[in-house]
């Protein structure tokens, strides 16, 4: 497993999908963006093939400008069945399968401009 490809892939899903992509939440970014992050905890030997998974949190912004766009953003995000099950995350090199697990975390950032945030946690098993 290679967790630097696993970022950089997801990074490239994300710019695929029309986001500014960021290896850390910015101090000051392009709207909208993705900051993909280091997982939290990589959990090795999770099959019989001795695979690993990993929970990487993205985050997505969207500009405040326009607060109700934003808002549908977000709440575009959080729905089941959304955008976000439309982003392919199978099939890549990195990994052998990658799903999102989670949304949440809605918030305002300041990211050299005010933002609406949501965090997403996408399982990676490679």
């Amino acid at each position: 497993m290679d967790v630097r490809a696993i970022r950089e892939a997801l990074a490239a899903v994300f710019e695929s999908a029309d986001f500014h992509t960021y290896s850390v939440l910015p101090e000051s970014g392009d709207l909208p963006l993705a900051a993909v992050s280091w997982p939290d905890e990589v959990r090795y030997h999770t099959s019989l093939t001795g695979g690993a998974n990993v929970d990487i949190v993205v985050t997505l912004a969207w500009p405040l400008a326009d607060f109700a766009a934003a808002q549908v953003k977000v709440d575009e995000v959080m729905s089941t069945p959304g955008w976000v099950e439309e982003l392919d995350l199978a099939g890549d090199d990195a990994w052998t399968d990658a799903i999102i697990v989670a949304a949440g975390n809605v918030r305002k950032i300041n990211v050299g401009a005010s933002a609406l945030a949501v965090d997403l946690v996408i399982e990676v098993m490679a």
